[in-house]
């Protein structure tokens, strides 16, 4: 059944479910909750919960910008339209235009990219961790850092974030994206 082996011979799963851990309360070689009636569970497989809300939250502000981009391309164009400006301020204007349009294409591939790691049946989890970051020589001087990485012994694609930041973990989120594409850096 996709993420676990199931064994018709002996009428078990030979491997606890991937998210076991979750449901504590339940076997972890229990499928469906022990209800398969009620409930399918094809993979077993999905971004945690606590990587949802860093991924929701990344979401909304990437809609937020999207909007606020729309609304000053729009009012950049008014300004354009009425035709009272000269020639030198509509280039400035219009080059304006193409940084805020290049940077609306960067955002929705962004978007694109998230929604493709959450239709995956691999585990995404994403988590704040500062094992990575460097102290610096005064306290609150240093350097945060983050990283994503494989965990071979769960199956889990592991997002660690020195920081809360949304660049942060809009740039892991990218890593992600290249794991469940196959795409290495080198091929960018």
């Amino acid at each position: 059944m996709g993420a676990r082996h199931y064994s018709p011979a002996l009428s078990r799963w030979l491997v606890p479910d991937p998210l076991g851990e979750k449901y504590y309360d339940i076997s972890p070689y229990a499928y469906c909750a022990g209800n398969p009636v009620m409930f399918i569970d094809p993979t077993g497989m999905e971004f945690t919960e606590s990587a949802w809300k860093q991924v929701n939250r990344l979401i909304e502000e990437i809609n937020n910008r999207l909007a606020q981009n729309t609304d000053y391309i729009a009012n950049i164009q008014t300004r354009i339209n009425k035709g009272t400006l000269s020639e030198r301020k509509v280039l400035r204007l219009q080059s304006r235009i193409k940084k805020i349009s290049s940077n609306t294409e960067e955002l929705e591939t962004v978007r694109r990219e998230i929604a493709t790691l959450a239709l995956s049946d691999q585990i995404y989890d994403i988590r704040t961790d500062n094992s990575m970051s460097i102290e610096g020589p005064i306290f609150g001087i240093g350097e945060y850092r983050s990283g994503a990485v494989f965990n071979f012994n769960n199956g889990i694609f592991e997002i660690l974030l020195g920081d809360n930041s949304l660049a942060s973990l809009a740039h892991e989120l990218k890593h992600a994206y290249q794991f469940e594409t196959g795409i290495s850096v080198l091929d960018l």
